[in-house]
This record gives structure tokens, sequence and C-alpha cells, in this order.
């Protein structure tokens, strides 16, 4: 083998490509080469592993094992590896052989001496893992080659399984002869350890079925590998203490290290080796002498134990059959495996918890690592360890939960979840006492407490997102904690209430309050009203600590604000115990009311600059702590009974509230809150005092909305813009503007949360308290609001008013504001940042006011469906939504079918569709879709992100965002389409649509009812709409056809759903014959034949299939188009013919005919729908040409699919 070798080695073409791979490894690692010549020297060197003959650039790299150039010696290394991996199947069993020899007599060379030191080591065992992983990949596996092997004048070469079965067990047996030397001994085991855990770690680039054939091959070697392992910690373990004890320190080094090296190997093997193996093989015993006997091994001896205590009873025993006799023995084996690992893991947390807390980093790694070891230890073999056994883990693990680094205790507190909600197994010995302390830990370890971990972590924000995780476990800790044992729950709040009462008095801070209060709310979220109902005498006390929290003072006034918030919180999470209480619900709410008193509300004045950023932050403090108060109150009687529990208390809180609001002590956004509060109360139970709660909450909106001169704000575009957003010097008059933006806003949030908090009643009372407001005074200045709000991009377009180009601007936009666009007071000596904050509030402040109008709109069409049969409304509806669509971007449109025309026309009842949606749709459909298919028609894919141009990069995220929404946008239009079609609105919704009355309204059609599903909204168009209703199903059905074009899968996969809709209908209706039968048919042939969708070809197929099958007798468009006998023979060919691919190929030839026969066209796309010719509605029996005339679909080069 050796002369064979060496003869490959002394051809010319060899030493010659050796000699080119020296060179490019110089060229590209010398310090003066330019970067083109680094750049050509690389693109050579990869080529070698991947190109030309394999074995020829294997000898080439043997050429260069000997140089003493290290570059060259750890390419020639890496490459080799590279070929090993991915061209093995090329070679010829000689080659591969003679590879295998090579390896390993390198690796006993690196073994005896150390050219270029332990990296060489590391390459050198890495090939020697390689060449066995391919090998058992080749050997184990009949006839599962990749390739066919071929040789270097590429002829093949036969099948050679036999041949790599044989290089595995030289090369293994080999590498297991190498030595006992401590260096011999650190190669072998590092071989050992990446065999198998290239497979069972990483699965890196090998197949399923060739992983399973190197574990076969693996596993089948066990025998020798792991006594190996085991006499060679033995003797390596020896040989170090003996020349320790010598003096020998640096020879006691490398035998520690080989110890080290194969404890490691060790542990490749120890979580999937059969139990009984790894029992004979006596590592887990060694591992656990090592762990405690030096404190160099303690490290690889930990991670060896903690694979082995991770696994489950039932992971592999020792004969695994099915015989009684061999399950109790798999039984008795993995007992005594994991007692073992067990007493080892139990020695170790003992000794360290009763050492000094060290500061070493080191330590801290050891610390957390014998903790995971031992939850893993709990968490899969705590139920089968004896009672005193049991015990002492529990405490340990407690020990660790309780110290004080905080890193040990992360990683104890997986273990307490899955103990408390009993996945592990029920465990006697874990009583309420130990319970009880976990939840004094976990209030301990929720306090924010950022000092003392600059050590632990790399930032402090590294540190803030390590503590927000382990924060929520906590939690879940103990919100598991309160639903297993509902009364320790209940008794913790109790302590906790006891604690607050101690921050009252000055003796606890902010951050610990913090802590607790988010301790209760995790308590609070696992338990439920009647668990304070079934433990009565916990609950009284924990009342009775609550009523004693509100009657005292709070906190001082430094820790006014955060205090408040806090204590707002806490009473937001007694809701549930505070809704089985109505005296103590009323205490609490009276408190938090009352606490409103001892503050202003906060103004947003320094959006303009009149506050210094000391009084900004400090007035944002305050006004959080003011909002966190109301939205307790909202969430305090939303609760499940609470609203009802104290509604005969309603006119006690109403004088409250207006006894604030008269003194200044609330703010728009406040009042809105309570008042949303104070309705959520009336409209409990019998909803008696509904009428008068609502004609108090919106009586200020009445006020202004029946204002003449507040009517013209809203109406016209240009006094909407002096009142609310006005280019002015003066910052009176800007401070005047942001409050009457703030209030218009809480005036339509206002309704918005009305409409939401009346559902709760019945359609009468609805109806009766709503009717004086809705028709007299809300619908029409609220579609006159929206229409204005529209019509500012109009405004936008025309150049009017240029300071609205950043107010409006959307997306990810640089946030520049031009100096010449904002008010003059902002530009003098205020900061790029105040600007900012100016347009940014005036953007979030419009998109609100808009989204908040639509959920009126839309809520107010609910209850009041009536309104789309009054002509009026539906006017004004018509051109305050779509009046200006022209203008809009396409988030906006997509926001508007999104939030209210798409769940109207979903809602509407039957009676109410002709008159209120018939015109809406209309410009709806022809709008929409002449904008979207001209964007389509000039779309062009961003490309990626830049990384070195910041402009680039801004531009070009600018353009991924654009392409986003027009994908929505395209979405949300198809979904429209699709409720129009029936496919969501059912029968069911409207049982009454289906009487008698509707078969006499289908024969006066002289259509068949088979067709559309009852009640559907197209139904109402075919039957009930007259012409106007035949022509808009039609285009719906062209404008779903041409939508097929557009280069979005999603969007096609819908448009499909509605043709086919359409397609089952046709039959049945003659007015879609031919719009079906000539657009849907030609559009979807045209985007099958021409995309690559795969995941909507099969939709496209069945589509054609059904309109060829079941059109052509009315309508012979197909016949016309492809020729008579070529449609026979397409039609025969789709009703036998099962195979997709098949079916394709065949429409692909049709295709390819029939455009050779004269078609062409320029497509939809970029077409305006008015441009484009329609069938009419009158039914015809014969094909008319004018029907594909100007919108063909097989020529057409602006298709982008």
């Amino acid at each position: 083998m050796q002369a064979a070798i060496e003869a490959e080695l002394r051809k010319p073409d060899v030493q010659q490509l050796a000699q080119q791979i020296a060179a490019a490894v110089k060229a590209a690692s010398e310090v003066g080469a330019s970067q083109a010549t680094r750049y050509q020297a690389v693109e050579s060197l990869n080529s070698v592993s991947t190109l030309g003959d394999p074995w020829q650039s294997a000898m080439a790299c043997v050429s260069l094992l000997a140089t003493q150039q290290p570059e060259a010696l750890h390419f020639a290394l890496g490459c080799l590896a590279r070929i090993v991996r991915g061209r093995w199947d090329k070679l010829w069993p000689q080659q591969k052989q003679g590879l295998g020899h090579i390896a390993c007599e390198f690796l006993a060379n690196v073994s005896l001496s150390t050219p270029g030191g332990r990296p060489i080591r590391v390459k050198a065992a890495g090939l020697v893992a390689e060449t066995l992983r391919a090998c058992g990949a080749a050997a184990s596996s009949a006839g599962a080659h990749q390739g066919t092997p071929t040789s270097s004048a590429g002829t093949p070469a036969p099948a050679q399984n036999a041949a790599d079965g044989e290089v595995w067990h030289a090369v293994l047996n080999r590498v297991l002869a190498l030595g006992e030397g401590p260096v011999a001994a650190q190669v072998v085991a590092m071989t050992l350890q990446w065999l198998p855990e290239e497979i069972t770690e990483y699965n890196t680039d090998l197949s399923a079925e060739n992983r399973r054939a190197v574990l076969h091959m693996v596993t089948a070697s066990l025998d020798r590998i792991l006594p190996y392992i085991f006499q060679g910690l033995q003797r390596q373990f020896s040989l170090a203490l003996e020349t320790y004890n010598a003096g020998n320190t640096d020879m006691s080094r490398e035998h520690a290290n080989a110890v080290s090296a194969l404890l490691q190997a060790g542990e490749a093997y120890a979580s999937w080796t059969p139990m009984g193996m790894l029992n004979e093989s006596g590592i887990v015993e060694a591992a656990g002498q090592l762990i405690v006997q030096w404190e160099q091994f303690r490290m690889p001896a930990l991670n060896l134990l903690t694979r082995v205590v991770g696994r489950r009873p039932g992971s592999g025993g020792g004969g695994g059959g099915s015989d009684a006799d061999h399950k109790e023995a798999d039984k008795s084996t993995f007992n005594a495996v994991m007692l073992r690992a067990a007493q080892a893991l139990a020695v170790c947390g003992a000794r360290f918890l009763q050492q000094e807390v060290s500061e070493d980093v080191e330590e801290y790694e050891y610390g957390v690592r014998l903790s995971t070891a031992l939850v893993e230890l709990g968490c899969s073999y705590l139920t089968y360890l004896p009672a005193d056994s049991q015990r002492e883990l529990v405490g340990q693990i407690l020990a660790f939960f309780q110290h004080k680094h905080v890193l040990y205790c992360s990683a104890t507190v997986t273990f307490w979840i899955q103990l408390v909600r009993e996945t592990i197994g029920k465990v006697e010995i874990v009583d309420a006492h130990i319970l009880e302390s976990v939840l004094d830990t976990v209030v301990v370890r929720m306090r924010r407490d950022e000092e003392g971990c600059e050590h632990l972590f790399d930032t402090i924000q590294d540190y803030q997102l390590f503590f927000s995780k382990f924060r929520g476990q906590l939690a879940e800790l103990a919100r598991q904690t309160a639903i297993r044992d509902a009364d320790l729950g209940i008794r913790m709040i109790q302590k906790a209430c006891t604690q607050v009462l101690v921050f009252h008095k000055g003796a606890m801070d902010l951050a610990s309050l913090d802590a607790i209060v988010c301790m209760v709310e995790a308590l609070m979220s696992g338990l439920k009203p009647q668990h304070f109902q079934e433990h009565e005498s916990v609950t009284t006390n924990l009342q009775q600590s609550i009523h004693s929290m509100l009657e005292t003072e709070w906190s001082s006034e430094q820790a006014y604000p955060k205090g408040l918030r806090e204590h707002a919180r806490l009473l937001e999470g007694f809701a549930p115990i505070l809704s089985v209480s109505p005296a103590l619900l009323l205490q609490g709410l009276e408190r938090l009311l009352k606490e409103l008193a001892r503050s202003k509300p906060v103004t947003e004045g320094f959006l303009h600059g009149t506050m210094t950023p000391e009084e900004n932050i400090s007035n944002t403090v305050v006004q959080q702590a003011r909002l966190s108060i109301c939205r307790s109150v909202v969430e305090l009687v939303s609760y499940e009974g609470a609203g009802l529990s104290i509604q005969s208390q309603l006119p006690t809180l109403v004088q409250v509230v207006r006894q604030l609001d008269s003194t200044g002590n609330l703010g728009g956004t406040e009042k809105v809150l309570l008042q949303d509060s104070l309705l959520c109360i009336a409209c409990c139970g019998t909803a008696d005092q509904a009428p008068s709660a609502l004609e108090w909450v919106i009586a200020d909106v009445r006020k202004d909305w029946t204002d003449s001169a507040y009517q013209r704000t809203l109406s016209q575009p240009e006094a909407f813009l002096q009142c609310y957003m006005p280019a002015t010097d003066s910052v009176k008059a800007l401070v005047e503007a942001n409050d009457r933006r703030s209030r218009l806003h809480n005036d339509v949030v206002l309704l918005d949360s009305a409409l939401k908090r009346t559902i709760r009643l019945t359609a009468a009372q609805q109806k009766a308290i709503w009717q004086p407001h809705v028709r007299p005074w809300i619908m029409i200045p609220l579609l006159d609001l929206a229409r204005t709000l529209h019509s500012l991009w109009e405004l936008l377009g025309q150049r009017t008013a240029p300071h609205l180009r950043d107010i409006l601007a959307i997306g990810p936009q640089e946030v520049q504001v031009l100096l010449g666009h904002v008010p003059a007071p902002m530009e003098r000596g205020k900061t790029e940042a105040t600007l900012q904050d100016y347009v940014s509030h005036l953007r979030s402040w419009q998109r609100s006011l808009r989204e908040n109008c639509y959920q009126v709109v839309h809520g107010i069409l609910k209850q009041y469906p009536e309104l789309l049969g009054s002509s009026d409304v539906v006017n004004a509806m018509g051109s305050s939504l779509l009046g200006h669509l022209v203008y809009l971007p396409n988030q906006i449109i997509r926001m508007l079918m999104r939030g209210c025309l798409g769940h109207v026309i979903r809602q509407c009842p039957p009676e109410y569709r002709v008159t209120g949606l018939v015109p809406m749709l209309k410009v709806l459909v022809e709008q929409v879709f002449e904008r979207l298919n001209t964007q389509w028609a000039s779309h062009v894919a961003p490309p990626e992100l830049a990384d070195d141009n910041e402009e680039l990069q801004s531009k070009l995220a600018q353009e991924i965002v654009g392409d986003r929404i027009l994908r929505d946008c395209s979405r949300e239009y198809l979904l429209l389409l699709d409720c129009v079609c029936g496919t969501i609105i059912t029968k069911k919704d409207f049982p009454q649509f289906s009487d008698t009355g509707v078969a006499a309204a289908y024969a006066s059609k002289g259509v068949s009812k088979q067709g559309l599903q009852m009640g559907t909204l197209m139904e109402t168009l075919v039957l009930e709409a007259g012409q106007e209703g035949l022509e808009l199903s039609q285009r719906i059905c062209y404008v779903s056809a041409a939508s097929l074009a557009w280069p979005d899968a999603e969007t096609r996969r819908r448009a499909l759903h509605v043709c086919t809709v359409y397609s089952t209908a046709a039959p049945h209706y003659p007015f879609l014959h031919q719009v079906v039968g000539g657009t849907v048919f030609m559009a979807t042939l045209n985007v099958l034949c021409s995309s690559d969708d795969k995941e909507s070809e099969s939709q496209m197929l069945l589509l054609i299939k059904n309109i060829i099958l079941h059109l052509s007798p009315a309508c012979p468009l197909p016949a016309q188009v492809l020729g008579a006998e070529k449609h026979k023979s397409l039609r025969a060919a789709l009703g036998t013919v099962g195979s997709e691919k098949r079916q394709k190929q065949i429409l692909r030839t049709a295709l390819v005919t029939s455009s050779s026969e004269g078609t062409s066209g320029a497509g939809f796309v970029g077409k305006p729908i008015s441009n484009l010719s329609m069938p009419t509605s009158k039914p015809r029996q014969a094909y008319d040409d004018s029907v594909l005339a100007g919108f063909n679909l097989f020529d057409s080069p602006s298709n982008p699919s």
C-alpha cells in the first residue's frame, strides 16, 4: 500500500497540482498581496476539492502533508476532509483504502511528534473521523450510493460496500492501537468523540439514511470503543497522579488533558448508548469518581453525567426485547446507572453548596452546569428515587433556587414548574411548606436589580433580556402553584398585602413593590372566583388585608407617581376577589378615583418645546400613573360579575367622576376611560340605567357635533387643517390645536367604546337607546369626518398644504422634517428630535382617528343595518369612504377594506344589499382594481438590503415595505371579492332568506338555484339587482381572473378561489358563460403555463377541467381558440389522465398551438378596466371574438409572472 501511494505521489500531474496549491496558499496568506490576487488564489483553492479528479486532488494534498509551510499543511488537511465528505463515492476501493491508510499514518505521526501543535492534531483527528463516517455510510447500506464511482479515467467502478466495511475496520483498529502516550490518547479521544457527535448532535450534511448507517456501524463497534475509553481513563489518571507525585508537572498536565479528552469522548456516547453496554463499560462510575477526586476533571465529568441523567426510562436498556425478564433486566440496569450518577451529583451538590461563594467566572459556569444536571436528574428520575434520596435532591435544587446568584436560580425554575404541574409524576415529599418557600423566593427573584451583574453579562441590555424571560418563568411558576394549591395561593396574596403595608410606612422601595405586584398578578391569574368561595377563612383574612391597604396612605410624595401606578396594577390584579365582594370593590374604585385628585392631568405642551426635558420625564411618569388608574377602573368593572354587583352604586360613582371633571382633575383620555367604565356598569343586568348613562356619557360629544361651526370643521378640509393642524407662528395656537385634536380623537374613541359596551344589551334595547342619536347627529358628521381625512391626501397631491407632506407620510420613511413645512416657532433653537416628535404625533393622531372612524361606522351599521336602506346615508358613505380612492395610499385602502367595508359586506342583511352595497361595490371593485393592476404592471421586486451604503439601505427598505403593502392590499381586495361570491356568507347566517319566495324568484329569472349558496351576496345581485347586479357580477369575475397575473402567490390563490366559485355557478347562469369560459379560462391557462406556483397548480388544473367539461356545450370558446379537434382531444385527456404533470404537459402543447394561430395581445396587466371589452349580460349560445379583443393572455410580455 505504501509503495503504491509513493508511486502516485511521484506522478508529474500530482506534483504540478501540489506546486500550484502551495503557490496559491502562499499568495492567499501573504501580507503584501493585493485584494485581486488573494481573491483569485482563494477561488483556485476552493476548486481543488470540488473540481477535477478527486484522487488526483487528494494525492496533491497528501504530498503537502510533509511540507514545512503551516498554511499549506492546514489547507491540505482541510481539503482532504472535504474530499472525503463530499466525493467519497467517486473513489475506487483501492483509493479509499489508500486514503484511510494515509489518514491513520498521519494521525500516528502527530501522536508521536507535534508539528504545528494542537491545531494539526485536531485536523488530523477530524480527517480520520470523516473517513470513518464516509465508510460507515457506504458500508452499512447496500445499494445506497449517492452516485456511481468513477476512476481517474472516467470508467465506472463496481459496488463497494464490502471494501468500505474493510476500510472501516482497518481504520478503527489502527486508531485504537495508536499507543498509550498522553498525546496519542488525546487524538484517539478526539476521533472517537467526533465520529458520532456529527450525527447525533449536528446532523450537518448526511441524509437520514446515511446517518442511520453510520450509527449502525458505530453501535456495532461499541464493544471496542467503550472499553478503550474506560481503560484509557484508568491508565491516564493513574499516570497523571504518578507523574504529579514525582514532580513532573508538565507530563502530569498532558496526562490530565488526556483524561479530559476521554471524558469528552465518553460524553458523545452517554446520551444514546444502550444502558446495558453503558453500565458494563464502567464509564459512568469512572466519571463519578473523577468529578470528586480532581478539580480539573469536574467540568467534563459533569457534562458526561448530565447526559446520562437526562435520559428517560425506556431510552435504551440491555436486551430491549418484549420478554418480561428482559424488561425487568432493562429496568434494573437503568436504575443502577441512574443511581450511580445521582450519588455522584449529590456529593458534588452538597460540596458546592457548603463552600464559600466565589466570584470566579469558571465557578459560576460550574455552578450553573451542576444545577442544570440536578434539574435533569429531577425531571427524569425523581419519582424513581427512594424517599430519602428524593428529599435530598429536592433540598439541593431548592438551595440552588435560593442561591444569591441569579444564574443558579434560573437554571432550576423549569424543575419547579414541572414539579408543580406534576408532569414528572406525583412526589409526596413536596408539601405546602416547600412550595411556600419556593414562592417566597419567587418574590425576591422578581425584584428588578441590575447591580452587580456586569461580570455575568456583556451589556446591561443582555441582562435585561435575560431577566425579562426569567421573570416570565417565575410568574408561570407562581400561577401553576396557585392552580395546584388555591389555599396556599390566597395565603401568599395575603402575605403580599402585608408587605405592601410595609411599603406604605416607607420601609420598602419601589423595586420591591413592583416584585410584589408581579407576584400577586401571577397568583391571581391562577385563581378563580369559586376558589375564594371555597376557602372562606383565608379569603376573609385576605379581604381584611385589602381593606387595610385601601385605608392607609399609599406612598410618600417622592414615590407618588410610580407608587400610584403599582397600586393601580395591584388592585387590577385583585379583580377576581373584588368581584365577589361588592363593598370592597366599591371601596377600591373610590380610592382609585380619589387618587386622581392628587394631581392635575398632564398637557402635551412638550410636543411644542414649551417644557424642559426634565419636566417632560416627570410629566410622563405622572401621566402614566393616572392612565394606569383609569385603566384599572375599567378592568375592575369589566371583570365577570363585577359591574352587576355594584350597579346600585352607579349614581354615586357618576357623581364622583363629575366632581373630578368639574374641578379640572380629568384629562380627555382619562375621562373617556372612566365614562367607558361607568357605561359598562350601566349595561349589566336589566340595563335600566343604560339610557341615562349613555345620555350623560355622550352629552359633550353631542354638544360639539350638533354645533354648525364644529360640523363645518369636520366637513371642509381647509377648515379642518386650520383648526387641527395649523401652520402658525403662535405657540398658544399650537397648544390650542393640540387640545382640539385630543378632544376630537376622544370623541370618536368614546363613540366606539359606547357602541361596544351596548352590545351586551338586547337588539331592542340597543335600538331604543341609540335611536335618538345615530341618525340625527352621529352618522352624517362621522362620514363627513372620514371624507375630510381622505381628502387630505388630495390636498397633498394638489400641493395646497405643503406641511402635510411629513404629517401624512406612512411606512418606514426617513423622519426628516423640512423646516419650511413645520410651524415657525419650532424652528428657533429647537432640535431635530423635537421636530420629529411633533410630526410623529400628528401622524399617529390622524392614523388613529381614521381607524376609529372606520370602527364606529362598522359598529353603527352592525347595530342599525336599516341605514343601508336610506339613500342619503348610502350616498354619504359613497362620497365619504370611496370618494377619494384615487389619492389614498394602499395602506389606507387596505385599512378601509379590512376595518370597515369587509365587515359591512359580511354582516349586511339580504334586504339591504341591493340598496346599500351595490352602489359602493361598483366603485370599490373598479377603482381599486385599476390602481392595483397598474401598480403590478410596473412592479419590480425589491433587491436585498445593502450593508455598506446607509442611503441605499434606507431606499431599499422603503421599496421592501412598499412591496409588502401592495401585496397586503391586493390580498385584502381579493378577500373582499371572496366575501361577495358567498364563500364566507352562507344561508346559516340568514335563514330567513331561504323561504318559499326564493323558489319563485329563481323561476322568474329562469335559472337554477343549484349554482350558488343560498343567502349569498352574489345570489342577491343575480336575483334582485337587475341589470346592474348582472354587470357587477361579471365585473367581479373579470377582475378576479385578471388578478391571476399578479405575481403574488397568496393573491393568486384567493383569486383562484373566487374563479372556482364562478366556474361552479356558471353552468346555471347563462350570463356568466362567456366571462368564465373566455376570460377565466384563458387567464388560468396563461398563469398555469408561465408560472412555477406548485401550490396552486392542482387548483388551476381543476378549474380549467371544470370549464371545459361544463361550459363548452353552451359556449364553445375552447374549440374556437384551440380548434375543434384539439379541443376534443384536450377534453378527453383531461377526463382520463390523472397525472397533474401530464395534464399540464397537454395544456402547454395546446397553448403553443393556439398561440401560433394568430392570438396576440398585451394582457390584463397595465390596462385600465374601462378600456377592456366586457361580455354583455345577455346570454349567447355562440362565441363572439370580441370577448377576447385586446386582452389575450397568450403572448404577454408585460406579464410579471
